[in-house]
């Protein structure tokens, strides 16, 4: 979370960017850095790195620094996820570096999730009418995979942008319903275009980008974050982002079903029999 936040420039003023310039430079170190040290080190004082630190939710500078620790010894800074292997790389170092960029970037998604939005996605998805997934390109296959799990539990799950005639779509939404936008960017000028429909019906937004700040973001009422580690102009392909989006809709899935933990998974278990035994049947 606060690796996430420095990383807005115009959110700090001078005196703020020295210190994110000092820890920048003491990630690697910084269980040894004391408020002290860091006023001192950072050309500030005491009461401006407590202040710092409030602003960035933290009561005082030891929550602060546990946090700090915690997020800069799985933030992957020798990953490189744009491009996990290289022309040299053996089979067995490809798959070693994969398996490195997967793992942390999990653990990056989940450092980054509210267990409190977590639990109203699911609220809200439980209580609504209809749920329809907005997604292009990967995060479309995200969203398709998680309307696979969702509607074996009985849950009524539509992608939004599956036929050309959006518009037509989104005019149909109604405050009994939910929309879930998973957009790596969150950059798309349609889906900002259907924000004053989706607005004016009253329909509750749920947003799964790395863009916290975009338009969508800002006007959704629950955002999951992703981690912002890959380029579109430089990445082999969308390995952690993906999977990062995949875990945070498995993640999902599993409050949900374990709410109703029995009843969820006889249901299934029977529903799975029975389309195994048509399936076989008809060979």
């Amino acid at each position: 979370m606060i690796l996430e936040q420095i990383k807005n420039p115009d959110f700090f003023n001078n005196s703020e960017q020295n210190m994110i310039y000092f820890l920048q430079n003491n990630l690697n170190s910084f269980d040894q850095v004391t408020l002290n040290k860091m006023a001192k080190e950072s050309f500030s004082s005491t009461s401006s790195v407590l202040r710092f630190c409030k602003k960035l939710g933290f009561d005082g500078f030891k929550d602060f620094k546990l946090q700090l620790i915690r997020e800069s010894s799985i933030s992957g800074q020798d990953l490189n996820f744009n491009l996990p292997f290289s022309p040299d790389d053996s089979v067995e170092d490809i798959g070693l570096h994969l398996s490195e960029i997967l793992a942390n970037g999990i653990k990056k998604t989940r450092n980054l999730l509210d267990p409190v939005q977590l639990e109203m996605t699911a609220y809200n998805i439980k209580k609504s009418h209809r749920v329809f997934l907005f997604g292009k390109g990967d995060s479309r296959i995200s969203l398709e995979n998680f309307k696979n799990k969702m509607i074996k539990l009985n849950e009524y799950f539509i992608i939004g942008d599956e036929y050309q005639n959006n518009f037509y779509t989104v005019g149909n939404i109604t405050s009994n319903d939910l929309v879930i936008f998973c957009t790596y960017s969150a950059m798309h000028h349609d889906y900002n275009s259907y924000l004053p429909v989706l607005k004016d019906h009253n329909v509750p937004i749920i947003t799964v980008t790395s863009n916290i700040h975009s338009k969508l973001a800002v006007n959704s009422d629950i955002v999951l974050q992703l981690p912002d580690d890959e380029s579109f102009d430089e990445k082999v392909a969308s390995f952690a982002s993906q999977t990062n989006m995949d875990f945070i809709f498995d993640y999902i899935y599993s409050i949900i079903f374990q709410k109703n933990y029995m009843e969820n998974y006889h249901s299934k278990h029977a529903k799975d029999v029975y389309t195994n035994s048509m399936i076989y049947n008809k060979l």
